[in-house]
């Protein structure tokens, strides 16, 4: 599970509002070889709360306003990530084919 925090603007008339949105992102890629008692599906979870000068807002996203909002946290979930020095993206674990 991962915790973001992003700044999201959304129109309501000719007003553009200004809120914060926080919340997790939770991805499973699932598992879909082998037997199939050990199978399930890829998932994602997604959860957020939008605030508005500090309090929770009552408005309402629509689904292309929640979608990008969706993008716009796992985009700041990724700039997050930091490899570690030894980290090799061609190679991240041992193939023992390539032994």
């Amino acid at each position: 599970m991962s915790k973001w925090k992003v700044t999201f603007y959304v129109e309501r008339g000719d007003e553009e509002i200004e809120l914060e949105a926080a919340g997790t992102y939770t991805s499973d890629p699932g598992y879909t070889r082998g037997p199939p008692e050990k199978c399930y599906p890829p998932s994602e979870d997604f959860e957020y709360e939008l605030t508005l000068a500090g309090k929770p807002w009552d408005g309402e996203l629509t689904v292309p306003e929640a979608a990008k909002l969706q993008e716009q946290a796992v985009e700041s979930i990724e700039d997050d990530f930091d490899p570690p020095d030894e980290y090799d993206r061609d190679n991240d674990y041992d193939d023992p084919r390539d032994r």
